[in-house]
């Protein structure tokens, strides 16, 4: 199983593939902001890659939409719109310990 390192928080969790990684992080019980569900309309999952992006789910028209709404940098994603295959470390951009 791949796996995920916040930097917020210095965890390593093992994450499914199948499920987005804001999926992934509830499950784990690290604390993330959401609303929405995770449609990609609030914005509130917001995470910065910091490395590994090369194994993410390409960003889909919603998720494109949401970051520009938001100003994102190029390295943000919604974690409810990505999925990752291999390793990767994020940073929660809105982490509320």
């Amino acid at each position: 199983m791949p796996e995920l390192e916040i930097v917020n928080t210095g965890e390593k969790i093992s994450i499914n593939p199948m499920r987005s990684l804001l999926n992934n992080l509830l499950i784990n019980k690290v604390p993330i902001e959401t609303i929405c569900g995770g449609k990609a309309v609030c914005g509130k999952c917001v995470i910065e890659i910091l490395k590994g992006s090369e194994y993410l789910s390409p960003l889909k028209e919603r998720e494109k939409f949401r970051l520009a709404a938001l100003k994102a940098k190029d390295s943000y994603r919604l974690a409810c719109q990505t999925y990752a295959l291999r390793n990767i470390r994020i940073r929660i951009i809105n982490y509320k310990s």
